[in-house]
């Protein structure tokens, strides 16, 4: 509050002194500032979150499709290692994840070299029967590069997410809580805080009380603000003090301080803290014992964060993805997918019966299977065959045996 008093009479009486500072932001900049420091016990659940939905997405593997076939290439190389040169593939994807639920959009361009960079800021005009455009597309942060050029749709990487409004929201949420979460904490503090009455005598503002150091008298208001100022703020912050009293005052402790420590009060932050936790939680579709950290067993709940809100937003990058890049290709086997199922840690051995099954129903041979458990490819030609037990032999190929 100082530091706001400060700003609105530098703002309104201008400089008072030479070589006075002056302010260059004005007062809903002010407000901003300390408005994003309000609840940081949401932007923590928030963070959480982000930081959950963007690790799965970044061990997903992008995988890459030629004529029906599985190619290793360029596009393979751009989106599983490096999209850029200053950024690796799991920043990036954190970045992605973080402006898109924070500004509900995210804008990807590439630059001369082919290289995916995703834009500061820029300015999007739509049109409902032609492409839209994007000029003044800023991309590298602290040090950045503005493109002369503008984009066209068809030109650059464009996701939405399917809530346009969440990030509106979420920051309505913020406020809302915000109040609650002091108005609980003020509460708080009043119940553990000592409460009492400062007695004065009635003839007390008519004395004087010796004399200053400059040889004038000493005042009641002299007194009383000394007492307010220094004595009392003292005692008040001390575990354990003694004040002295002038003549004429007196101070009695109002009831029993100790006693109006509520654990209901306590109750009341830690119950808005769990609001705020779920509240988040559900706006991302994450599990919120997951988002919270009070899940022992998370095999199920992770099944659950990954259908509910990583493969929503894999199948979102796809679609993007392919239709910009490869277009109707698609339709003739080229193509991507964001293989979500890399995003759950693989027990080999906890696995050694399913996998025998899909190796003898020639659903993957014994080199597709060794690249899903993160295992080497083993260069022989059998290592790439298929093979079909008995079990699964087609009726065609059982010789017939005639009847009685």
């Amino acid at each position: 509050m100082s530091e706001f008093w400060d700003f609105l009479k530098a703002s309104l009486l201008g400089p008072t002194k030479a070589g006075t500072t002056e302010q260059t932001i004005d007062l809903s900049e002010f407000i901003d500032k300390y408005a994003a420091q309000r609840l940081a016990i949401y932007q923590l659940a928030l963070q959480c979150g982000i930081n959950l939905i963007a690790n799965l997405l970044s061990k997903c593997e992008f995988r890459t499709f030629l004529d029906w076939k599985e190619i290793f290439g360029d596009e393979y190389y751009l989106w599983n290692y490096a999209p850029n040169r200053n950024e690796n593939a799991s920043f990036f994807v954190h970045r992605f994840v973080e402006r898109l639920i924070h500004r509900g959009e995210c804008l990807i361009v590439s630059g001369a070299s082919g290289e995916l960079l995703i834009a500061d800021s820029y300015v999007r005009e739509p049109y409902a029967l032609y492409s839209d455009i994007f000029r003044d597309v800023t991309v590298g942060g602290t040090n950045p590069y503005t493109f002369t050029r503008t984009f066209r749709s068809e030109d650059v990487l464009y996701y939405r997410l399917q809530n346009e409004q969440l990030s509106g929201l979420l920051s309505e949420l913020e406020a809302q809580y915000s109040q609650l979460f002091n108005d609980a904490v003020t509460k708080f503090r009043k119940a553990a805080g000592e409460h009492g009455i400062l007695n004065i005598d009635a003839n007390m503002p008519t004395r004087t009380f010796g004399a200053k150091e400059d040889g004038s008298p000493r005042t009641f208001n002299d007194v009383y603000r000394e007492m307010m100022e220094k004595q009392f703020k003292s005692y008040f912050s001390s575990p354990n003090a003694v004040m002295t009293m002038w003549d004429g005052f007196s101070y009695d402790i109002k009831g029993d301080s100790a006693s109006k420590k509520s654990t209901s009060d306590v109750k009341d932050i830690a119950d808005l803290k769990e609001q705020i936790y779920d509240t988040v939680a559900n706006a991302l579709l994450i599990p919120p014992a997951l988002l919270k950290g009070t899940v022992a067993d998370t095999g199920q709940i992770t099944q659950d964060l990954l259908a509910m809100a990583v493969d929503p937003w894999a199948r979102m990058i796809e679609r993007e993805n392919n239709r910009k890049r490869n277009g109707k290709a698609v339709l003739r086997g080229s193509y991507m997918i964001v293989d979500t199922t890399r995003a759950q840690h693989i027990d080999v051995f906890s696995l050694a019966a399913n996998i025998d099954k899909i190796r003898g129903a020639s659903v993957m041979s014994t080199n597709e299977i060794r690249r899903r458990v993160g295992e080497p490819k083993i260069d022989e030609a059998w290592a790439d065959e298929y093979a079909l037990t008995k079990n699964y032999e087609s009726t065609s190929s059982v010789p017939n045996s005639g009847t009685g």
